[in-house]
């Protein structure tokens, strides 16, 4: 048997041991709203913020978006999902989260992923990697 006593760096899991009556079986039920701008590098509003913001992310020496898009299908197509989200009065917030130990909302999101199903009514996920 593995016991632990203190501080363990570089554990996967944590193990738990719960008596629970007969016939139940424990149920945990967390609700956190997390507003995802906290964690947005970029908020775009405008086809010229879209395209600086491709520009930063994708291009490099001489490229040109366009050289960018002829390069990689997938990121022209993820390009006109976010303008057409623009032209229809919509706010795009692009960021990050990580797996840090200091950062527990991000690594909660990190190790969860967003889904769909998280998004409110109006609200569109377009990347998740």
């Amino acid at each position: 048997m593995k016991l632990r006593t203190g501080f363990v760096s570089n554990s996967s899991s944590s193990s738990f041991v719960i008596g629970a009556p007969q016939g139940d079986t424990p149920k945990l039920t967390i609700s956190v709203e997390i507003d995802l701008a906290d964690f947005s590098e970029y908020q775009i509003d405008t086809v010229e913020q879209l395209d600086a913001y491709y520009k930063e992310e994708h291009c490099w020496g001489p490229h040109t978006l366009e050289d960018i898009f002829e390069d990689d299908p997938q990121i022209l197509a993820e390009y006109n999902k976010v303008k057409a989200l623009l032209e229809a009065g919509n706010t795009v917030f692009c960021g990050t989260v990580s797996n840090e130990y200091d950062k527990p909302i991000s690594m909660y999101l990190y190790n969860r992923r967003l889904q769909t199903a998280d998004m409110p009514e109006g609200y569109t996920l377009l990347r998740n990697y």
